[in-house]
């Protein structure tokens, strides 16, 4: 084994995710950087109480056609109903 072999329980450096986030009310979708790749992991290991999306849309389910766009939206992880991510090895 070579000294210079990449150490298996080194921390990832953090990559951007795109995800959908579905709230009662809302669909929200945006890039987050995190460091994991596993939905759980994202979730569980949040440092705060909202994840951070960047260049989000916001869609109400009342109103479908009346889609907002953000620069940056904080989604509350207690209101959160369904979190879909598709990272780049998927």
């Amino acid at each position: 084994m070579s000294a210079f072999a990449a150490d298996p329980f080194a921390a990832s450096p953090p990559a951007p995710v795109m995800v959908d986030v579905y709230t009662s009310a809302y669909r929200v979708s945006g890039t987050m950087t995190s460091r994991f790749v596993r939905v759980a992991d994202i979730l569980n290991q949040a440092s705060s109480t909202h994840l951070v999306l960047d260049q989000a849309t916001v869609s109400e389910y009342d109103a479908p056609g009346a889609t907002l766009g953000a620069q940056q939206v904080h989604v509350a992880i207690d209101e959160i109903l369904l979190f879909v991510a598709q990272t780049e090895g998927s």
